[in-house]
């Protein structure tokens, strides 16, 4: 079966993300802490399972990973609906292309090279 991975990098999209899970989840009875709404349903579909990770307890998280270099914008997302593990946020404040450059070759090592 194939899972969708969403990927939200930047203020906005960070911001647009974390309202497309707020509305994505409202539409599957899912309540914002990632559990189902209803008792009398398993909550497991083959829309949900493509686009939540199913932890076994009635609970869902969704797969998406949200990346920016500020901490702000990451602290405004609410915790309940995503792991710690699924933002990537650094302690940039101001914002420059040099800057983003230097912290991304951190993270991922500089991918344009010829392995």
């Amino acid at each position: 079966m194939t899972k969708c991975i969403n990927t939200h990098t930047g203020q906005a999209e960070v911001q647009i993300g974390d309202t497309y899970w707020e509305l994505y989840c409202l539409e599957h009875d899912i309540q914002p802490n990632g559990e189902l709404s209803f008792a009398g349903s398993t909550g497991v579909t083959v829309s949900t399972s493509k686009f939540f990770l199913d932890l076994g307890t009635r609970k869902r998280i969704p797969r998406s990973i949200l990346i920016y270099l500020g901490p702000t914008v990451i602290n405004e997302v609410p915790v309940g609906k995503f792991y710690s593990n699924q933002t990537i946020s650094g302690k940039m404040q101001q914002m420059t292309m040099p800057g983003v450059d230097i912290q991304y070759r951190k993270w991922f090592g500089d991918m344009s090279q010829d392995s």
